[in-house]
């Protein structure tokens, strides 16, 4: 992937985050920066990770090949997942005193961070099947016109068309 594509990726989920983050502003109050920073860091974590994921998928399909191998890959996100949003809490918590915005948000982070992951991969997994569908579809129809009717094929015996010259 291009650097420039990955820049631009980044600006869009940015942007988002700031735009949809004010809507829930009348109903909890405006959070803290600090606060904003942190969740918007913990997005980047779950969504860069399930990219990345769905990238390793796309170029190498057998890593996936079978139930247990599938079974190792969401133990492997719900755990990273659990350290990754119990842990943060936790650090921010402890270490960088930011604190949520409501105790029970850190409860939660530490006993269900496991299923936090899971929501985004729904929305990410929907994405890269849709897109998965469209690169098919437009293979095949490539495919489909640049397909040859085999006696249009010119043989060796036959001379090229105009004065002879190639």
């Amino acid at each position: 992937m291009k650097r420039r594509t990955v820049v631009d990726i980044a600006i869009v989920v940015v942007v988002s985050c700031l735009l949809v983050a004010p809507l829930v502003w009348p109903t909890k109050g405006m959070p803290s920066i600090r606060n904003l920073v942190f969740d918007m860091a913990m997005a980047f974590a779950a969504v860069g990770l399930l990219v990345a994921l769905c990238a390793l998928h796309w170029r190498k399909p057998w890593l996936f090949s079978s139930f247990k191998k599938c079974a190792y890959w969401i133990l492997g996100l719900s755990l990273w997942s659990w350290l990754v949003f119990g842990g943060g809490m936790f650090i921010a918590i402890e270490f960088l005193y930011i604190w949520p915005d409501n105790g029970f948000a850190a409860v939660c982070a530490y006993a269900l961070g496991w299923l936090y992951i899971w929501p985004s991969a729904l929305a990410v997994g929907v994405l890269y099947l849709v897109l998965r569908m469209l690169a098919k579809a437009v293979s095949r129809a490539m495919r489909s016109m640049t397909a040859r009717d085999p006696n249009d094929a010119v043989t060796s015996c036959q001379r090229p068309a105009g004065n002879g010259r190639i």
